[in-house]
């Protein structure tokens, strides 16, 4: 495939996921009047994590159209697919309950398979850190995490493909759902090392890209990895006690990410556009 048959691939995927938040968009605000039941996310918060995932698939696209044959934009087009299909799973559910049941089609089976883009954006997560900025790996020694980091996502994936809500299933299934996610956000917290690895060796153009990458995924990383843990130890005591979930106020939890999220595309969009990331020939032949 030429490369300029990747670069309308790239920004075809791009325009697909924005659809999709489009989509999940006009569901929200055609349940905006309607109030969510108890424990349901609001609709406002809703809006403002799909603020949160916009600029992922604009952010691979503008890398992908430069570098097409380079696997680092792809998989930010990768990641914003995987939360923009998360984000209409849970509009286009919330809707086929609350606002008019039985308007829409298999409410129960599309959301499952729609949500089947968290675990996917989860999966992906990890290499966002070990790629950058050439799109390859740091060195060897870093293989085994890369492996670890895609097997333990593709087991959250197969699991959230056979089961509803795996983590509430009970029995070896739950306890091998947690086992996966600890694994993959351990990944991803073990993948922010490589960055001080590529720091150390890095100079000139690298290194500024690190400088910027490295600030927001640092805020990335820490509130995503502490978001987890939470949600580990809530489910761990659930699970061993019984009762409700704890969790954290919504609202100050979808801004902190949509703000995390921001600083991110932020960080790597002035990478590329002020120190050319995306010229990575030039990175790998010094």
């Amino acid at each position: 495939m030429s490369d300029r048959s990747l670069t309308r691939l790239a920004w075809s995927l791009c325009a697909l996921t924005l659809l999709i938040l489009a989509s999940s968009l006009v569901l929200i605000l055609l349940g905006w009047s309607t109030p969510v039941p108890q424990g349901a996310t609001p609709w406002w918060d809703r809006t403002l994590s799909l603020v949160g995932i916009v600029g992922a698939p604009i952010l691979g696209g503008l890398i992908t159209s430069r570098r097409p044959r380079n696997p680092y934009g792809w998989l930010w087009l990768g990641f914003g697919l995987g939360l923009a299909l998360q984000h209409l799973a849970a509009s286009y559910a919330i809707y086929a309950r609350v606002v008019e049941p039985g308007i829409l089609a298999a409410p129960l089976t599309v959301s499952n398979v729609l949500g089947l883009g968290g675990p996917l954006s989860l999966t992906l997560a990890p290499f966002l850190l070990l790629l950058f900025p050439t799109g390859r790996l740091p060195g060897r020694r870093w293989r085994p995490l890369a492996w670890i980091a895609g097997l333990s996502g593709t087991v959250v994936i197969v699991l959230d493909l056979f089961f509803d809500s795996p983590d509430k299933v009970g029995g070896m299934v739950t306890v091998t759902v947690i086992a996966a996610v600890f694994v993959t956000f351990s990944s991803l917290a073990l993948s922010a090392l490589s960055l001080l690895v590529r720091y150390r060796r890095a100079s000139g153009v690298e290194r500024q890209q690190l400088k910027w990458f490295a600030f927001a995924a640092v805020l990335a990383g820490s509130f995503l990895v502490g978001q987890q843990l939470i949600w580990l130890a809530a489910l761990l005591i659930a699970y061993s006690l019984g009762g409700d979930l704890l969790s954290l106020n919504r609202s100050l939890e979808n801004l902190l990410e949509v703000a995390v999220n921001v600083s991110l595309y932020m960080a790597v969009g002035i990478a590329i556009l002020r120190y050319r990331l995306y010229d990575i020939d030039i990175i790998i032949n010094r």
